[in-house]
Parts: C-alpha cells; structure tokens; sequence
C-alpha cells in the first residue's frame, strides 16, 4: 500500500480557535461537516488555512495525530486511534456556508437478438424507445444491460480557479444485468472494465465496459454422462463458437451539473439501443400504478447485418479493433473458456464491480494547457 504523501508548509498555520471535536473511528471531513451544519471546504480551511491535499496530510499526521491510511494509501483519515486526534469546530460567527454541488446521471445499454435472426435464442425486439429503470437492471427482454451511474460532489471556493471535489463514486446499480440464454443456461461473463475516474477540466469521466457470450449449446451437451458429454460438448462448443457480445459506455459529469453520455464501442452483434435518463416520467400501469423512472432512448443499432461477419467470419475474437461497431472484443479472447464444461463458472464479475466505489477527494485545478 502507497504511503500518504505530505508536505510540510512553509508556513505553519496557528491552531484556530473553536470547539475541540475528537475525531473517531468512521469519521470523514465530509461527515464532520455536515453533522455540524458547516461546508466542508471551510472546516478544512479553517483548521489548517490550506486545501492542499499534501499539506492537509501532514497537518492530520503531525497535528491531528493520524495513524491510518485511507484504503488505497493516498490520504490519512481520522480514527479513535488519532493523539490527540483533535479538530476544531469554527464558532458561529456569520461565516457563509457554502452549498455542497451534487450530480448524479446515469446512462445505459440493452443489447438483444432480433427475432428476425431465425436463431432459437431471441428478444421480442427493441425494448422501445421508453424503458422503466426496473425493467433496465431487471435482467429480463434483453441478452445483457450495461448500466452506469456516477455521482460527484464539489464546493466552488473564493477563487474561480479551485474546486474542492468531496464525493466521486460509481454507484451500488453500475453493473453487468444478464438475461438466461436458450434452454435457460447462464450466459458466460467477463470481467467488468471499471476505470478509474479521470479528472479533467470541465469535470469527471467514468467508463464501464461489460460483455457476456452464449454457451447453451456446450452446457445442454455436457450434461450427458461422461464421457460422451464432455465430447459432444467440446463438439458444440466448437461448432456453435458464439464470440463475446459487449457495449463500452462512457459518462462526463460537468461541475456546472450538466452531463454528457457516450455509447464509446460495442460488438459487430447483437442490436443494441442506447439510453439516458429521461426528464419525463413514466407510469407503471400493473395492479399498484406507481411513477417510475424513465430512460429514453437515444442510439440504436441493427446487428443483424454484421451477423455473418461476427459468427461465421470470427470477427467476433480476438483483440478489438474499431469502436461502433468493433471486430474482436475488450478481452481480446480468441477462444471459449474450456473450463466452462467442466462446470467451473466464473466469479460474478458484479461481486468487484456493482458497489458504491468512492474515490479520493481532490482539490481540482485547471490544467496550465
């Protein structure tokens, strides 16, 4: 684990005067401020006349007394184990408290087979133009969902040219939703691609890649009695070689709140439409009618022309090549998981991925471009 990095300022800050608060076990800046009804910008502030992340450290470690690494060891955090493991608390003198800015979007895909393909395993068609965030991260009508939320937090400072980001997280519901494949088999998942946010000027990107590919034919083969099932399945396998099917989006939540979502790849087939969340509101008309949330969509492709390219051509394996649509895949495989017979499923990719993952604070800067 990374130590937290520090810099000794060049001019100490004196101790403010102010309620001592001693910091405990499950303590954050974030929730210290707001169980006192303070911005979180000028408690920092206030304590140490600084928001620089390397400075603030080296208070927590020399002053606060900090002993504990944040998870990924970039910051020290507060704990009961701190000596003395004292903030102060600013009295109430009029200070304007700042509002805390908080975005949250989401964006998504359902990729499904088109019925007119003639295969046995097939949607009903397109989910339509309006679809209900439950039936998205239902796992039903579609081959798989790719959904991706994010959320951001961030207080504007005196200066125009600071920006203090509390909160920068991928949300519990980000994930990979799959439907069962022919004859109710588990489609094969891959790994989920969840990268690092990347911070930019205008604000913070996040990008989630997820994919899935069908191997009803090997399982329901395998299923026969050693050792004929394992042959007749390798058999299949070979012969019905379904490559990965995958989408690759892309989410920029701005600091001025405004969004921008992106369908940045996705595989020669199946069809896939594109969805963002939708200002109006749909209504669930089933026995208890409720309001629910709407996704509308934006992006559709037709994969059934790429059909034969991508299954009979094998330009589904292998590295991938291109964005929309893409030969190969984000895995670059360029073969089925042999184990699969062996009935050795993979992990659920959604263990890693579908939880809130929270990223360090960071006082934004523009770049000097």
């Amino acid at each position: 684990m990374a130590t937290p990095l520090e810099t000794k300022p060049a001019k100490l800050a004196a101790i403010p005067r102010g309620r001592p608060y001693r910091v405990k076990d499950g303590d954050d800046w974030l929730s210290v401020a707001r169980a006192h009804g303070i911005n979180v910008q000028y408690l920092i502030s206030y304590n140490f006349d600084t928001l620089n992340t390397r400075e603030v450290n080296w208070y927590l470690r020399h002053r606060v007394g900090c002993v504990v690494p944040s998870p990924k060891g970039w910051n020290w955090r507060f704990s009961s184990g701190a000596n003395p493991g004292i903030i102060m608390i600013p009295p109430d003198d009029g200070q304007l408290v700042l509002k805390i800015n908080s975005f949250t979007y989401s964006i998504a895909t359902m990729s499904w087979i088109d019925p007119r393909s003639g295969l046995p395993e097939h949607d009903a068609g397109s989910p339509g133009e309006l679809v209900d965030r439950k039936l998205i991260l239902g796992s039903s009508g579609y081959r798989f969902a790719n959904f991706l939320e994010a959320t951001i937090e961030s207080t504007d400072t005196s200066s125009k040219a600071i920006r203090l980001l509390h909160r920068v997280a991928y949300e519990k519901d980000t994930g990979l939703y799959r439907s069962p494949s022919f004859l109710g088999f588990p489609s094969y998942p891959y790994p989920i691609k969840l990268e690092e946010p990347q911070y930019i000027d205008e604000g913070v990107v996040f990008r989630q890649t997820v994919g899935a590919r069908t191997q009803s034919a090997e399982l329901a083969a395998g299923v026969a009695p050693a050792p004929i099932g394992f042959v007749a399945g390798k058999i299949l396998q070979k012969a019905m070689n379904f490559p990965p099917i995958w989408t690759e989006l892309k989410l920029t939540i701005r600091y001025d709140g405004t969004y921008e979502g992106e369908l940045v790849a996705h595989s020669l087939y199946p069809s896939c439409s594109y969805y963002e969340r939708s200002p109006l509101m749909c209504l669930n008309l089933g026995p208890k009618p409720e309001a629910c949330e709407a996704y509308e969509r934006k992006y559709e492709y037709d994969g059934l022309p790429n059909f034969t390219r991508w299954f009979e051509q094998d330009k589904g394996w292998g590295a991938k090549s291109g964005y929309m649509p893409a030969d190969g895949n984000p895995w670059g495989v360029t073969e089925p998981d042999p184990d699969v017979l062996f009935g050795q499923q993979p992990p659920d990719p959604n263990e890693e991925a579908r939880h809130p993952r929270q990223y360090p604070p960071e006082t934004w800067r523009p770049s000097s471009r």
